[in-house]
């Protein structure tokens, strides 16, 4: 019999007082409160996470804006020799899509956070409740 395997194997005695005894007072209590602690911290990875994308993001589009404002010459620079010099009329769409990224992402920027924080407060609310139902099953004369 090898090391694990007999590590395994609980008497029938230890077996028998385990189930004597049953839960543990308070057990649940502490489930509840690492359940939330867990999600808590989950949240705090989301925020970083999702900010730190969202301002990549940003980046990303401004670089496209500034790249497409410099080769058509837009921005006053002299742009890339030999580019062409089409009317301002035909960027608008292309200027368009750029200015509607960014808009985009300032206000993502801007209601992510919030919207984690409120999951924060639920998280929060959903702890009392059950941590609640943890006591009341614990002390059920509690409720009268």
């Amino acid at each position: 019999m090898d090391r694990e395997s007999s590590s395994k194997t609980v008497p029938a005695k230890g077996r028998q007082k385990e189930e004597e005894l049953g839960p543990i007072p308070g057990e649940e209590i502490g489930r509840v409160m690492t359940s939330y602690i867990v999600r808590i911290m989950g949240l705090c990875t989301a925020v970083g996470l999702s900010t730190k994308a969202l301002q990549d993001y940003m980046k990303t589009k401004l670089a496209e804006w500034r790249q497409y404002a410099k080769k058509y010459n837009l921005d006053g620079s002299d742009g890339e020799q030999g580019a062409p010099q089409p009317h301002l009329e035909d960027h608008m769409k292309t200027l368009g899509q750029l200015s509607g990224a960014c808009t985009r992402v300032n206000e993502a920027q801007r209601l992510v956070p919030r919207s984690l924080f409120v999951c924060m407060v639920s998280e929060y609310e959903s702890l009392l409740a059950r941590l609640l139902t943890a006591v009341f099953n614990l002390k059920p004369e509690m409720c009268i």
